[in-house]
């Protein structure tokens, strides 16, 4: 039927001699009435406890007033009211709690409350159906009431739950009116949450009109810092996970005022470790100071092994995460720790009694290079092997392997034979280690190829740790892309040792500080009470042959400083297969050489003729600076480059970035990138200083553009 149909057929039934439309008076005051209860049950539902309770308590003694007029038996009131209610108070209130995520406790311990309040409740107004709300001396039943409606609401006021509900409310309001000094209007507050150090938040940035990744920069965090009257290193801004949110962590006291001290060697430790663990198990170097977490590093997943990378100048703190690393993998009882250190290997030589080989000190060469060899042949074993398994698993009689370089540089930094050797064994190692249970973690004080050997050991490593550095391109040169997303180390430690972010290729990363772990005394009472408890299988052992046996039996021996290094019996036949050098690479450099030379002779014959041409007087100097500079903008203008590639650009010249860093970031040729660095030359953009290996491109003080 049509409503306007249906409504004149009631009219006309209940009024008769008229249509019964209603007046418009009335029809706008009962739609006023109905749009203001609408108004005030929607902001009633929004704080129930807070905005319900007092007419909820209202609502009780007007039911016990009509229940006591209405005659109803005392009996069935409490049976319903005092019995029946709070059951099914805490049933809901239970299911609520616990489907919102809390724990099962903290939804009994809400449901219990519910179920109380209910109770209480229900009992007065068993007494009101009996008494009366106004039965006793001085309406004592009414009294009553008041003094448990006062007491409930006070109660309600001051629960945590509620107050903490209240206080987000007060937050979500502030927030409208401080993100406009934040450089965020339109943003909408997410989350925040209260950290030992200051507070965190989660941003919705959709409303802003621009984009996280734009927003998550140094300008946010400086306006937020300058409103907060902190240091710009305190407050970090980063993207969210999902895309249209910030994260936003304030810190309003020094994260790094005091160093942590290490778990076993602390009384009373806030991380308690495991006294025995599986390298399968993540392993805890330190502590985020901000939420208090334990920094983790994964060495060992479902996957297989992993290969870590340590990124960080001297005096980052590099030794103390290898000594935290070590007193966890000496916990472990499925590895073995090769351990190499071709410097002064102070700390490592304190270790050895924990390690199953080393080779320590300047004079090892020749063993690193056979302990590298020997990981090569434990890959190829496990490859050989007919199991079920596609990835080792880590076991006491067949434990993973975990070869641990400290400066990488005085490894695999040299260009003699050695050197070349060792490059080729760590770059097989490093591609064939995950699924046969070998991890490498390697140190250095940089992330270029001269300190990690090559671009091809350095692509396959999956876990990065990286502290204190000169610039954020030496964090790219570690990690790539993922050093954009990633705190800027070069300010975000304040300039204290043992500050690192830990970041996987997936994108997720920690950062914190590591256990206070330096002290040789220390590290020697523990490496004496924690001796290799893996051994390798007999067949494995019996394939790696007399060089394991001999490394593993003279270790202490083979390492001791003298002026030559100590030689065995074995060396003799690595000498003879590392000088069989191919006769080709001799002519391959003499070519080299012959080329270089013909080209320094042709620009000599350059030089010499532009040095013959007569002098330009000043008015033709300026026509051809004149027209070169018109050529140069016409030439520019014929260059596209992309919006996102500019955007990199312009982000990585800010640091200062020299052409092969672009090539590698962008992923374009270098052809390619002087035609875009002309352009933005041409422009006013950017400029290039420096010469030879040591020219980048940086941003001008004052662009044009």
């Amino acid at each position: 039927m049509n409503p306007l149909r249906r409504q004149l057929t009631i009219h006309v039934h209940s009024e008769p001699g008229s249509l019964g439309l209603p007046s418009p008076q009335a029809e706008g005051a009962a739609a006023a009435a109905a749009r203001l209860a609408g108004r005030w049950l929607r902001w009633s539902l929004r704080a129930p406890a807070d905005r319900l309770t007092l007419p909820a308590a209202a609502a009780v003694w007007l039911a016990g007033t009509i229940l006591r007029a209405s005659h109803v038996p005392a009996l069935y009131v409490g049976a319903v009211a005092a019995v029946a209610l709070p059951a099914v108070a805490y049933a809901v209130m239970h299911y609520r709690s616990h489907g919102h995520g809390k724990s099962r406790d903290e939804a009994a311990w809400r449901a219990s409350k519910a179920a109380m309040a209910v109770l209480v409740a229900g009992v007065w107004l068993t007494c009101a159906a009996h008494w009366g709300v106004l039965a006793g001396p001085w309406c004592i039943t009414s009294l009553v009431f008041l003094v448990l409606a006062a007491s409930g609401y006070a109660l309600v006021r001051a629960d945590d739950v509620t107050r903490g509900r209240r206080d987000w409310r007060g937050e979500k309001t502030r927030w409208h009116t401080v993100s406009k000094l934040y450089g965020l209007q339109g943003s909408h507050l997410l989350h925040s949450e209260a950290t030992r150090l200051g507070r965190a938040m989660i941003v919705d940035v959709t409303g802003t009109g621009r984009r996280a990744s734009h927003l998550a920069a140094r300008d946010t965090a400086e306006r937020i810092a300058e409103h907060k009257r902190l240091p710009a290193s305190r407050v970090q801004v980063h993207p969210d996970a999902i895309a249209g949110r910030i994260r936003i962590s304030i810190r309003d006291r020094d994260p790094w005022a005091h160093p942590v001290p290490h778990p076993v060697l602390d009384d009373d430790p806030e991380i308690q470790l495991p006294a025995t663990q599986s390298v399968t198990d993540p392993i805890v170097v330190g502590q985020d100071p901000e939420a208090g977490r334990p920094l983790e590093i994964t060495l060992y997943d479902e996957d297989g092994a992993k290969g870590l990378m340590i990124v960080g100048i001297t005096g980052a703190g590099k030794t103390v995460l290898l000594n935290d690393i070590m007193e966890r993998l000496t916990s472990c009882d499925d590895v073995l720790v090769w351990d190499i250190n071709l410097s002064k290997a102070k700390e490592n030589r304190r270790w050895a009694p924990a390690c199953d080989l080393t080779a320590h000190g300047p004079h090892a060469r020749r063993d690193a290079l056979a302990i590298l060899r020997l990981a090569k042949k434990v890959i190829e074993f496990r490859g050989m092997s007919e199991t079920d398994d596609a990835v080792h698993i880590p076991a006491a009689t067949d434990p993973a392997i975990v070869i641990r370089v400290d400066e990488m540089d005085e490894l695999q930094g040299g260009s003699d034979q050695i050197s070349m050797a060792i490059k080729e064994v760590l770059n097989k190692i490093n591609s064939k280690k995950r699924s046969e249970g070998v991890i490498l973690i390697e140190a250095a004080q940089r992330g270029v190829i001269t300190h990690t050997g090559s671009a091809d050991i350095r692509a396959n490593f999956d876990t990065f740790a990286v502290a204190k550095v000169r610039g954020r391109s030496e964090m790219m040169h570690a990690m790539g892309d993922l050093g954009l997303d990633l705190p800027d180390m070069t300010t975000y430690g304040e300039g204290q040792p043992g500050v690192w972010a830990i970041a996987t290729l997936g994108g997720e990363y920690q950062a914190g500080r590591t256990f206070f772990l330096k002290h040789l005394g220390d590290i020697t009472r523990l490496a004496e009470a924690r001796p290799p408890r893996a051994t390798l299988p007999p067949a494995l052992r019996e394939y790696l042959g007399d060089a394991y046996e001999r490394l593993k039996t003279g270790q202490v021996t083979a390492h001791v400083v003298s002026d030559e290094p100590a030689r065995q019996p074995w060396m003799t036949d690595l000498e003879k297969e590392l000088s069989q050098v191919s006769e080709d690479v001799f002519e391959q450099m003499d070519r080299i050489r012959r080329t270089n030379d013909e080209t320094r002779a042709r620009l000599d014959a350059i030089d010499a003729a532009q040095a013959a041409l007569p002098e330009l007087t000043p008015e033709q100097e300026e026509f051809y600076r004149h027209a070169v500079a018109e050529r140069e903008k016409q030439a520019a203008a014929t260059v596209d480059i992309p919006a996102e590639h500019r955007e990199n650009i312009l982000r990585l010249a800010r640091d200062g970035a020299s052409s092969g860093e672009l090539v590698r970031f962008l992923g374009v040729s270098r052809q390619t990138i002087w035609r875009y660095m002309f352009a933005l030359r041409v422009e006013g953009v950017v400029e290039l200083r420096g010469r030879g290996r040591g020219a980048r491109w940086h941003m001008k003080d004052d662009p044009a553009a």
